[in-house]
């Protein structure tokens, strides 16, 4: 995934001023989605290949990833890098 670093960057910014008790976990999903090279966006979420070499379908719109955090009802960077990524498409 190409991303601009400097719009992007100014993107999780915004949403950290948005949502600073969720400033650590936007700062994670951000720091992966720059550095994870196996993320792609389809069908409406992000699929993302982990370190781990778990593949992960995330979307923000649908509340809805299949890893053990949502299983848990936790949040994951997975939802909130979805999340990220659509707040960067929109230019916020």
């Amino acid at each position: 995934m190409d991303l601009n670093i400097t719009k992007f960057t100014k993107t999780i910014a915004a949403a950290k001023a948005k949502a600073p008790q969720m400033a650590k976990q936007i700062e994670v999903a951000g720091d992966n989605m720059l550095c994870n090279p196996f993320i792609a966006d389809v069908d409406g979420g992000l699929l993302i290949l982990s370190d781990s070499g778990q593949t992960y379908w995330a979307s923000s719109r649908g509340d809805k990833c299949n890893c053990k955090a949502h299983e848990f009802k936790q949040v994951c960077w997975h939802r909130l890098a979805d999340r990220l990524y659509r707040l960067y498409q929109r230019g916020n």
